[in-house]
């Protein structure tokens, strides 16, 4: 019994169908959990150091409460410094480093065949967003910038991009993807999408 060949269009909704599924399971088991770890040791850090400042503010006549100081410490440095690591992944830099990451998103766009028609800064830090939940999700309380991306490429070409993305040392998110059929190119889709940086 031979095997029915696949049209064009069963072809491209097959690789849709993947990358969709891919990228379910990638913010699933990647992305939330790491953001929900970050909250997490946020919300912990504020509450100790809470503690701590509280705790300062007494008297220091009490051998206990000085004992009680010590103790929270090493734990506040060790919170302050899961606090850092997580802020470092997210851009802060000024016109320098922004132009830097600018360069590094077009160099990986390029390197993937991907044509960017369009890469401009939103207006506001995202996290001046507050209609967009995609947005507000990605960005959380890191001042990171929100730019609009517009391009045009090959579906698996954007996929490569986009996992390309990933494997930087900085945090990159793309979100808010929008792909349409290109009707100058047969194969090629236009990709308009907000890269938060």
């Amino acid at each position: 019994m031979a095997v029915k060949k696949l049209t064009r269009l069963e072809q491209v909704l097959l690789v849709v169908a993947v990358g969709v599924i891919g990228m379910y399971f990638f913010v699933g088991k990647v992305w939330d959990p790491m953001n929900e770890e970050m909250e997490a040791t946020v919300t912990e850090y504020n509450k100790l150091v809470k503690d701590l400042n509280e705790l300062s503010d007494r008297p220091r006549g009490s051998a206990m409460v000085e004992k009680k100081i010590n103790k929270l410490r090493p734990e506040v440095a060790k919170l302050e410094a899961r606090v850092t690591e997580l802020r470092e992944q997210a851009f802060v830099g000024g016109d320098e480093e922004e132009r830097k990451y600018e360069l590094l998103v077009n160099t990986v766009a390029k390197n993937n065949g991907v044509n960017v028609r369009e890469f401009v800064r939103l207006d506001k830090v995202c996290s001046e967003y507050k209609t967009f939940s995609d947005l507000q999700l990605n960005c959380g309380e890191l001042k990171r910038r929100a730019y609009a991306l517009k391009a045009t490429g090959g579906f698996l070409d954007f996929i490569g991009f986009v996992n390309e993305l990933e494997t930087l040392q900085k945090m990159i998110n793309v979100t808010g993807i929008d792909l349409n059929g290109s009707g100058y190119d047969r194969g090629m889709v236009e990709i308009n999408a907000v890269v938060v940086i």
